[in-house]
């Protein structure tokens, strides 16, 4: 009796040891998504930041856009994060860097099933955004920007500060 109690009590203990072991192995290979709050210190120490850099961001629950800067806004460094469906509960860096398109133009990030993130140093002056839905979104156009576009927005139109339409978008996801 004691000798399958024992068996018994072993092999719980080697399910309970595999479990532990995939659980950490998943965690590895799939660490748990950022919290709304620790983005923007996420991405400073992931893509090494200067603590100077102004930012500006904006984050739905689907997808965060972060822009630093320095203060001569020369140089720049963004970061998109995206919120993916699942049991991971949080924000995952999808990609960053200094990009030509961010400095010259208006960059749009999108994946299927997210928000789209413009982002901008806004040399093209862009002072405010429309959208299908009636939405618009104000710009300060000497300023650089990143916002979120919710998905079901339709067609989005930037505009300058006279009122002109801003072509200069460069898709790049």
């Amino acid at each position: 009796m004691k000798s399958r109690r024992r068996q018994r009590a072993k092999a719980v203990l080697l399910l309970l040891a595999v479990l532990i072991a995939l659980i950490c192995i998943w965690l590895i290979t799939n660490p748990p998504g950022v919290t709304r709050s620790r983005i923007e210190a996420d991405a400073r120490s992931g893509q090494h930041i200067p603590a100077d850099y102004q930012i500006v961001q904006d984050v739905s629950d689907s997808t965060a856009a972060l822009l630093f800067y320095g203060d001569t806004a020369d140089s720049h460094v963004v970061s998109i994060y995206f919120n993916y469906s699942g049991p991971d509960l949080g924000y995952h860096f999808h990609t960053g860097g200094s990009l030509g398109a961010i400095a010259d133009s208006v960059a749009e990030f999108s994946l299927d099933g997210h928000d789209t993130a413009l982002v901008s140093m806004n040399r093209p002056q862009v002072a405010r955004i429309e959208m299908d839905n009636g939405q618009t979104i104000m710009i300060d156009s000497r300023k650089p920007f990143a916002v979120v576009i919710p998905r079901d927005s339709g067609q989005i139109t930037l505009y300058d500060s006279n009122d002109q339409p801003v072509e200069q978008i460069a898709e790049l996801m």
